[in-house]
């Protein structure tokens, strides 16, 4: 089995740039990205961040013609490599200062680590308008009824992350699936690739290649075992039980426009994607200066647009719509890939199996390569199916 290549073409890529905008064109993004707690020292983070929300504010005309206070949004997912969790007394202050405005059945989700969640914090958290949890690696041995005993069971929705590869001293992935998240039953899973130590001897480049064959047919057996416990692949490391999949991670893999705020966090929007510096105290002097922590802009070019797209589309489950997409021979193309064991048969739409998404990037190229690049650019739709 050939190694896993997926991630060299994701949407993200940059070039660096001063940042000189005033204003930014359509609607409010209603999904927002929060860079985690920095610093240990409670009420930085909550104050930082809503100074930088209302200096984003300013700067969609949609919300300042509204004139009202709120910002209504769909999804706050609070993520990223932070020192700890917000406080519950952090998220709420965040909420009211920030003006955000949680709409109905809208998605508030943290990053955890396991250690972190005791059932008192649980409920403050749930106090706070937190719906979601997505919990770090694991460690083995955590008993089947921790879910219930942390009080885990009484948000809307959890996910756990699982970090796989061969690392020296980490468990089994394998094992951690089954002997502890399989049994929690999480309604989310991600499968998190960590960095590769191909066991044996030889050359770095052999070495190379036993690792990437190694997380291959790892990657590979992981979303057998997931598939047959029930869980819904929804797109190339993401599994769901059906109906849970999370409202955040499915945005932003579907290309809806999401604002980021914090040191580091990545904004993008129509026509526009921007950056923030990932410097804690150059973020915060640039915020005391009352002036924009972003770092960097860029603007895609038609090219990369098309990469984008493809890649997001290929990414998901429901694929990329052939009636849409028009290129001159797309069944053969669909035949192509069925027959290599990369993509299912399905008539109307390329839709990829796991072995596609080992090498989603290098399908993306060739598909790339297809692209009719005259005339009107193709729609193409995106479904969940």
């Amino acid at each position: 089995m050939g190694g896993a290549e997926w991630g060299r073409l994701a949407p993200g890529g940059s070039v660096t740039g001063g940042s000189t905008w005033t204003s930014l064109d359509g609607a409010a993004p209603r999904h927002l990205y929060l860079s985690g707690p920095w610093s240990r020292n409670v009420g930085e983070w909550d104050s930082l961040l809503a100074r930088e929300l209302h200096f984003r504010r300013a700067r969609f005309p949609s919300l300042v013609r509204s004139g009202k206070a709120g910002w209504a949004v769909d999804s706050i997912h609070v993520g990223g490599e932070s020192t700890r969790a917000p406080l519950p007394r952090e998220l709420r202050r965040l909420l009211t200062e920030g003006g955000l405005e949680p709409a109905p059945g809208a998605e508030v989700a943290l990053e955890v680590a396991p250690q972190e969640v005791r059932p008192e914090r649980v409920d403050e958290w749930i106090r706070a308008g937190v719906t979601r949890l997505n919990l770090r690696t694991p460690a083995p041995g955590v008993p089947a009824d921790w879910p219930r005993t942390t009080h885990l069971d009484r948000l809307v929705s959890w996910g756990v992350d699982l970090a796989f590869g061969h690392l020296e001293g980490s468990a089994d992935p394998l094992e951690l699936l089954e002997a502890v998240i399989l049994r929690w039953t999480p309604p989310q899973v991600s499968l998190v690739e960590a960095a590769v130590e191909a066991p044996g001897e030889g050359s770095q480049a052999g070495a190379d290649e036993l690792g990437q064959d190694h997380l291959a047919d790892l990657y590979l057996e992981l979303t057998r075992r997931l598939d047959s416990a029930g869980y819904r692949q929804w797109s190339f490391t993401h599994f769901a039980l059906p109906g849970r999949e999370p409202v955040h991670q499915q945005a932003v893999l579907q290309g809806v426009p999401y604002l980021g705020l914090g040191p580091g966090a990545h904004s993008h929007l129509p026509g526009r994607r921007f950056w923030n510096l990932e410097d804690p105290g150059a973020y915060t002097s640039r915020l005391a200066l009352q002036q924009d922590p972003a770092a960097g802009e860029d603007q895609a070019t038609a090219d990369q647009r098309l990469l984008e797209m493809l890649w997001r589309s290929l990414s998901l489950a429901g694929g990329l719509d052939l009636r849409a997409s028009g290129l001159h021979h797309p069944r053969s193309l669909r035949d192509r890939w069925v027959s290599a064991g990369f993509a299912r048969p399905c008539r109307e739409r390329l839709r990829l199996t796991p072995p596609g998404w080992l090498v989603l990037d290098s399908l993306v190229l060739e598909l790339a390569d297809a692209w009719p690049r005259e005339g009107e650019q193709a729609q193409v739709f995106m479904n969940g199916e």
